[in-house]
């Protein structure tokens, strides 16, 4: 897995390509909610070239009483994962709209693998 902290400590200012690169990859154009995400969908992002995977798995977590902590039941849901170059990603929180797009808020950066090479070559 590629740390990308490493290279803005290094050199911040001569990583600024590294950083656009980056700012772009999180970009998908048009408005995709969450429910609308299907599992093995590419997404093509503002970084010329570059698309992101979906990924959605079901999972299943056990639900307890809160005042005598035994489990009462189980409940479903889904998840999606957002499969990058080089880093992999979860959302955390679908579907933030705002006056013009639609935000997932998602729990890593994602990097695009060729920001990485390039940026490993310099």
């Amino acid at each position: 897995l590629f740390h990308f902290r490493f290279l803005f400590l290094r050199s911040p200012k001569g990583n600024t390509k590294f950083l656009q690169d980056v700012l772009k990859y999180h970009v998908v154009g048009g408005v995709k909610a969450f429910g609308d995400l299907t599992d093995g969908e590419e997404l093509p992002t503002l970084l010329e070239g570059e698309s992101l995977g979906v990924q959605i798995e079901e999972v299943t977590a056990t639900a307890y009483s809160p005042i005598f902590r035994v489990a009462i039941g189980t409940t479903t849901s889904e998840r999606a994962n957002i499969l990058g170059g080089a880093t992999n990603a979860t959302i955390m929180q679908g579907n933030v709209w705002t006056c013009n797009a639609v935000v997932q808020i998602i729990d890593t950066v994602l990097v695009p693998s060729s920001a990485v090479t390039e940026a490993t070559e310099n």
